[in-house]
């Protein structure tokens, strides 16, 4: 070292040569505790960053000491991200860089392709022009897949690269169902995370000594070790999320509040359904966070910032009567700081009625009519703590009140959304929420042979 002191480009090659000895010795720099983290969405579509989110606000509340920002990809120019990434590590030069990855498979519809409609008209479709269409954009999918892929990794030989002595660490939904494959693909002394990130993303700040979570490890010689997770995070430490810290960390922020704003209020599904991997991701077990520190959460991005578009991300948010009492809890504890007088301060606005999509969320509806002296507060509050699922699809027992599923409630469910892929609509057309209920309580399933003559024979 001390001879390289005045050789051109030292810094490279003496981080080349600790790379080397730590091959050699087969040691890793993951015993070290870091001092910084910078947190990398990789590229999707516009939608908010939740996940990264809560885990950057749960190692803020653990280790306050620790210097942490996060970049979106999402939101930089496709040109640009290589650059913006690049400049971000030389400036910043974290401890770790932890990546997430949302989205891995080629036939996953989202908004910037409709994957499932390709296959669709492929298959079934009586015109010969639509079949050729589709199977261009079929292979336009699958290349933009492969693409993607190469290009993720590249950030991550990026980030080895420019700095060889961080951490890499890869968590995020596509990751969690991919786990090997993805840390084999990695490069050396990198740690992929499934599921919930985390505590396991907390042992791998303090020096990854005693890993926890179910995580796939690649050492300095490339070899892939795999540690199963020893029980579930326990959700009651996540607190409401610290807005103004997160701030902070993630200028960008504000350019996800014009759009859906993604909050939790428990985790894990009970079920295993073939089509849904929420059960591997987060567990079979559900765990619910306290249903004050959800309703603090969303007063912060109601009140401080606006938000009037809450989306609960949950893999199930009313699926028995146990998580139907935890819905009830939440939106109570919402009532109980202040929710009234804010939808009450919204109505006193000229601009604003109650038929805009924005009243139609997390309970605005049912307290405007309260307002109006349409319902008592007992009558609101059971309208609240009813159980709302789209009218299209819904099963007749839920709509009833009856939030002991079994499974034909789910094959109801999934058989209504099956009919509106293969048909274009809904089993009982649009319209009205409650007259659209009404036909699932007296109108039988309709034919899909009647609306789709072409499908395949086996299909009714």
């Amino acid at each position: 070292v001390i001879l390289l002191r005045r050789v051109p480009g030292r810094r490279r090659i003496i981080d080349r040569l600790c790379r080397t000895t730590k091959i050699a010795t087969g040691l890793n720099d993951m015993t070290e505790r870091a001092e910084s983290v910078l947190y990398v969405r990789l590229p999707c579509w516009k939608i908010y960053p939740g996940g990264v989110i809560y885990v950057a606000d749960y190692i803020h509340k653990q280790r306050p000491e620790i210097d942490q920002h996060i970049l979106d990809l999402a939101l930089i120019a496709p040109r640009r991200r290589k650059a913006v990434l690049r400049e971000r590590l030389r400036t910043l030069r974290p401890d770790i860089v932890a990546f997430s990855w949302r989205n891995m498979q080629s036939f996953g519809p989202h908004p910037e392709d409709d994957a499932l409609d390709v296959v669709m008209q492929y298959e079934f479709s009586p015109n010969p022009l639509r079949r050729v269409r589709a199977a261009w954009d079929a292979l336009s999918i699958i290349i933009d897949y492969a693409r993607t892929r190469l290009q993720n990794f590249g950030y991550l030989k990026m980030v080895r690269r420019m700095l060889p002595r961080s951490r890499i660490v890869l968590g995020g939904t596509a990751v969690s169902i991919f786990g090997r494959y993805v840390a084999e693909k990695c490069p050396v002394d990198s740690a992929v995370v499934v599921g919930e990130g985390e505590d396991a993303m907390l042992s791998i700040v303090d020096g990854f000594q005693q890993p926890v979570g179910e995580i796939y490890y690649k050492d300095a010689a490339g070899k892939v070790s795999h540690q199963t997770r020893d029980g579930l995070f326990d959700l009651q430490q996540l607190t409401a999320v610290d807005f103004s810290y997160i701030e902070s960390i993630f200028p960008d922020f504000h350019q996800h509040l014009d759009a859906e704003i993604g909050v939790q209020t428990k985790r894990g599904c009970p079920y295993q359904c073939h089509f849904c991997l929420y059960n591997r991701i987060e567990g079979p077990r559900q765990r619910n966070r306290d249903p004050v520190e959800v309703a603090r959460e969303i007063e912060t991005l109601s009140r401080r910032y606006g938000v009037r578009r809450i989306w609960f991300t949950d893999a199930q948010f009313c699926s028995s009567k146990r998580s139907a009492r935890h819905a009830e809890a939440v939106l109570d504890a919402m009532l109980a700081r202040g929710f009234i007088d804010e939808v009450a301060a919204l109505k006193s606005r000229i601009s604003m009625h109650v038929d805009l999509p924005s009243m139609r969320a997390v309970g605005y509806r049912q307290v405007w009519e309260h307002l109006d002296g349409l319902t008592t507060f007992e009558e609101m509050r059971a309208q609240k703590g009813k159980l709302i699922q789209d009218a299209n699809y819904v099963a007749p027992e839920l709509l009833a009140g009856e939030f002991d599923p079994g499974p034909g409630t789910a094959c109801y469910e999934v058989a209504s959304l099956l009919f509106h892929m293969l048909t274009g609509q809904p089993p009982h057309g649009q319209g009205v929420p409650k007259e659209i209920a009404k036909k699932h309580f007296l109108e039988p399933f309709p034919s899909l042979k009647r609306l789709q003559p072409f499908l395949s024979p086996g299909i009714y």
